[in-house]
């Protein structure tokens, strides 16, 4: 198989994982509060294969590069004071149309649609495909607007306090983090990192190994300097010019046949004239570290799993440090760049497959912090805003910041795809 075709299809399944668990925190978490949702979705809006279990629509649409859950009350024009007429005339007359409704209101068109829009949401109302609103409460029930108004809304994101609010908005975010932090986990305790094992060997060709040294030995003095490890050891190669001819100290281990489990030590040394890497130009050894997967503690794996929650957040501040964009873009990919990665790491194995998984969950969950709708971060600040301010903001100012906010990520999101084509074309 090809890498573009491998690509495509671990990129498809790596987003929709990724899609799955994020979009999946909201869905709980909604659902744990007591909130209806309509619909649970893997792809962008548009043409689906989907089903309805109790209520609930689930399915795939036909581009799967996205997801989202429609919980009730959440999106649209939900506090325009025309629902509750307009909700108790629809009621009244059981049917009706967008003629007659911008005529008795005297709005427009889009006035309309945007309340039938939200009335729909909170399933008041139901609409055929030639446009007929049909209500979905008995007339009877048209004498009360306003509470009307709040039987179509019971169970919806609007009724709720702020603070569950914010549960529902970020549990996306806390199961992407949680998530993550639970394969590092996992993975650091039972395979472990690659460990520097002080164990060298010379580079085929290299100034070490035409001087004669050994495979599998410890280097514990270079030019007179004692070393502990290669680190160490690296540390004090660039101090030497190339051409230079130092005394290089070693310790060969091993178990002979004549003594099983007995481990015999030798010291010797050799004399090494150094090189120049043909790469860099730098002063050359000419040596391999060799290094060895170690389990982690339970607590040495938590604080390195949150170590991994430093540098990404490190990583994602830098996209707002002008010094440090270009790092930051050169560190990141964007989908295309994503999906080779996910075709190459599955190609490896499933302990690193699921370690980038977690990699991208992490990254995932803390950039939907950021405050810029319409990331969860922005629609957290939004929230607080309208809980300081003790009214809701105009619709217009909710989708003026979600355009700038969404223009802003989309031209990342371009940008980051332009330096994946080109690191792929000149790859």
């Amino acid at each position: 198989m090809s890498l573009g075709i491998s690509a495509i299809i671990w990129g498809i399944i790596t987003l929709s994982l990724l899609i799955v668990l994020h979009e999946g925190g909201h869905f709980f978490a909604a659902r744990a509060l007591g909130v209806r949702v309509r619909e649970f979705m893997i792809g962008l809006p548009g043409p689906k294969l989907s089903f309805t279990r109790k209520g609930i629509r689930y399915g795939v649409t036909a581009i799967p590069l996205g997801g989202y859950v429609k919980i009730v009350g959440m999106e649209g024009d939900v506090h325009n004071p025309l629902l509750a007429p307009m909700l108790a005339h629809i009621t009244k007359h059981q049917t009706a149309t967008y003629e007659e409704l911008e005529k008795h209101f005297d709005i427009d068109e889009r006035t309309v649609a945007v309340c039938l829009m939200a009335l729909k949401d909170f399933q008041a109302v139901t609409e055929d495909d030639d446009g007929t609103i049909h209500a979905v409460f008995p007339s009877a029930r048209a004498a009360k607007p306003a509470k009307l108004l709040e039987e179509a809304q019971r169970d919806s994101y609007i009724t709720l306090p702020t603070y569950k609010r914010l549960v529902i908005l970020s549990a996306g975010v806390v199961l992407n983090v949680a998530a993550a932090l639970l394969v590092f986990f996992v993975v650091l305790t039972t395979v472990g990192l690659y460990a520097d094992t002080g164990m060298v060997s010379p580079l085929e060709g290299g100034p070490a190994a035409e001087a004669g040294l050994p495979h599998d030995v410890r280097i514990t003095v270079f030019a007179g300097i004692a070393v502990e490890d290669f680190n160490e050891l690296a540390a004090q190669i660039p101090l030497h010019a190339p051409g230079d001819v130092v005394l290089v100290e070693y310790v060969h281990e091993e178990e002979r046949d004549t003594s099983p489990g007995v481990i015999y030590r030798t010291t010797s040394e050799v004399e090494v004239t150094l090189g120049t890497n043909p790469e860099t130009g730098a002063t050359m050894l000419g040596i391999v570290p060799q290094f060895e997967q170690r389990p982690l503690t339970p607590l040495d794996a938590i604080r390195e799993s949150f170590h991994y929650v430093g540098m990404t957040v490190e990583g994602i501040a830098g996209f707002f440090i002008p010094t440090r964009f270009t790092e930051s873009v050169a560190n990141s990919s964007s989908v295309i760049g994503i999906s080779v990665i996910a075709a190459q790491t599955a190609s490896t194995g499933a302990i690193e497959y699921a370690w980038l998984i977690a990699a991208i969950s992490l990254s995932l969950g803390l950039i939907n912090l950021v405050p810029i709708p319409p990331l969860d971060g922005g629609k957290i600040v939004l929230e607080l805003v309208e809980k300081i301010r003790r009214k809701p903001l105009p619709l217009n100012v909710n989708l003026g910041f979600s355009v700038v906010g969404f223009a802003l990520l989309f031209s990342l999101m371009i940008y980051l795809m332009y330096v994946d084509v080109g690191r792929l074309m000149a790859g």
